[in-house]
């Protein structure tokens, strides 16, 4: 463990037997018990928007799109699962009308 003496120098020291912390995970929102291999890990889907702080996600936080979808793209899944950018059709879509009364805008 890292340590700093009483004259205030900084060094590696054994962590004496016995000692130390357990930690608890509860396998839901946190996995893994912490060693090699089963590292702690978040859980898939186990940040909900409720544990994120306003304004703590911003576009320069997001990595960019590799590659960057032009204008005009859609971003599609293909059979075999892969995740690209593809050009939108030309002439392709659909134009929707709301009734402005159950859907408005």
């Amino acid at each position: 463990m890292l340590i700093t003496s009483t004259a205030g120098t900084v060094g590696w020291a054994p962590v004496p037997a016995g000692s130390g912390t357990t930690e608890l995970a509860d396998q839901v929102t946190i996995t893994g018990d912490g060693q090699v291999g089963t590292e702690f890990e978040v859980a898939d889907n186990g940040i909900s928007t409720v544990k994120i702080q306003d304004n703590a996600v911003t576009t320069a936080k997001i990595l960019p799109l590799t590659p960057t979808p032009a204008t005009d793209q859609m971003l599609i899944t293909s059979t075999a699962g892969t995740v690209g950018w593809a050009p939108v059709p030309a002439g392709a879509g659909t134009t929707e009308l709301a009734d402005q009364v159950t859907i408005t805008g």
